[in-house]
């Protein structure tokens, strides 16, 4: 995947639709493939909404040819928010763990699209910049292309995020939140929408 959000969304479609592959267990290159050109790198915004992605992914990883394989040399809010994905994997790792015993038990995967989880529900299909981790984590990357200019502004990014039936619960604002609707979740460049059935 291009150090582009194009390569974003692509890097989460090619997550979501390995479980159809029968691959348990995923992850992408924070930050996407890069030449060691630095106009090329990802920028600050993109490198930070990738490793939002790789946070909730079984596989968190940096590299490639350009910055993404160096985080330390991005500016000092850009590496605290790099540090921070990463701690919110670590803190995953007990579920993770887990969704990695279910996978090697039963074959489901851990990174899944909502249709896997919610087959009825047309709407849970049609959600392809979104996913579940295991049954209980859902997660909607911020990848829209205006990502790249909200961040440089400083300003939120809006992500229609569709909520399949049950309650919801906002693991960044702690606000419970009914399914079976979309809800248009506004994202700093310090959190994303992640949401715990």
């Amino acid at each position: 995947e291009r150090a582009t959000f194009e390569g974003l969304r692509l890097a989460l479609r090619l997550g979501v639709t390995s479980a159809w592959s029968c691959h348990p267990v995923w992850g992408s290159d924070t930050g996407g493939y890069s030449p060691a050109d630095r106009n090329v790198d990802p920028t600050p915004a993109l490198f930070t909404r990738w490793a939002q992605f790789s946070a909730i992914s079984p596989v968190f990883e940096v590299g490639g040819g350009g910055r993404n394989a160096t985080p330390w040399t991005y500016d000092a809010e850009t590496v605290r928010r790099f540090r921070e994905a990463a701690i919110l994997h670590y803190e995953l790792f007990p579920y993770l763990y887990e969704q990695a015993r279910v996978a090697s038990r039963t074959g489901a995967p851990i990174l899944r699209p909502l249709g896997f989880q919610y087959p009825g529900d047309e709407e849970a299909w049609r959600a392809d910049q979104q996913l579940l981790v295991g049954p209980d984590l859902l997660a909607a990357p911020v990848t829209a292309d205006r990502a790249e200019q909200d961040g440089a502004a400083g300003q939120p990014t809006p992500v229609d995020v569709y909520l399949p039936r049950r309650r919801w619960v906002d693991l960044f604002s702690g606000e419970v939140v009914g399914g079976d609707r979309h809800v248009v979740r506004s994202a700093t460049l310090d959190e994303f929408p992640l949401y715990l059935r």
